[in-house]
């Protein structure tokens, strides 16, 4: 049996896969800049927030939220320690339009 859920590709294997694409420009800035964050949260409370967001943009977003709240939440090297045990990778593409795209995530299985 299929499920089909909006922003969420699954399998029956045991291997795990990541992929998330967006504008270069906006990856760039994340690899450089420590305080902005990438929202890896596809599927819970913060399903509606930008893919990269600031701490201080998150705060006014949600105020009544602790530091627990950023879980789903990583600066880019945090994003490399949480998910060093996988193989990552990442592509540049030019769309039609002429606009730069990266598609990144990880991939493996246990």
């Amino acid at each position: 049996m299929r499920k089909i859920r909006k922003g969420v590709f699954e399998t029956n294997s045991s291997s795990t896969h990541s992929i998330t694409i967006c504008n270069k420009d906006d990856y760039d800035k994340w690899i450089k800049d420590s305080n902005l964050l990438f929202n890896a949260n596809t599927y819970g409370k913060f399903t509606n927030e930008p893919t990269f967001i600031t701490k201080e943009q998150f705060k006014k977003l949600c105020p009544d939220c602790d530091d627990n709240c950023f879980e789903d939440f990583f600066t880019s090297d945090e994003y490399d320690n949480a998910f060093g045990e996988y193989e990552q990778y990442e592509k540049t593409y030019k769309t039609p339009n002429g606009e730069e795209i990266i598609a990144f995530g990880y991939y493996g299985h246990d």
